[in-house]
């Protein structure tokens, strides 16, 4: 299977990487009310996504979203990057709510998608597991 670009691929994003891609997507996640967020793969990302997940390897779907570190996040533009760096570290929670907020719209979306044991219930699970032995 030849998979796609970076920028489209699911498990090493270019987009999660540059600065106003992730502050435009809390942007629209912060108004959903006025704005429809939609995540499109290229049909042989939704197979490669569909494949590693059919092997219960939920671990690489963490990789991808603990990636999401907006204070890492580049620019073209420093004057861009320092505007959005400045902005964000002025909201509530700052750069951890960006984060926070763009990982959990997306452990979402991966869930709807198949990704059916996200972090947290891996979680839950092992406490479960641990409190019955």
């Amino acid at each position: 299977m030849r998979r796609s670009h970076n920028f489209y691929r699911w498990d090493a994003p270019i987009y999660v990487t540059r600065a106003w891609c992730l502050f435009e997507l809390f942007t629209a996640i912060r108004n959903q009310r006025d704005v429809q967020v939609d995540v499109i793969l290229p049909p042989s990302e939704k197979r490669a996504f569909a494949a590693k997940m059919s092997t219960g390897n939920y671990a690489a779907l963490e990789v991808v979203l603990d990636g999401i570190r907006a204070e890492n996040a580049g620019a073209t533009e420093v004057a861009d990057l320092e505007a959005i760096r400045g902005y964000v570290s002025e909201l509530p929670g700052g750069f951890q709510a960006l984060n926070e907020t763009v990982r959990g719209h997306l452990r979402r979306w991966f869930e709807g998608q198949g990704a059916v044991l996200s972090s947290a219930r891996v979680q839950a699970l092992r406490r479960v597991s641990s409190e019955a032995a």
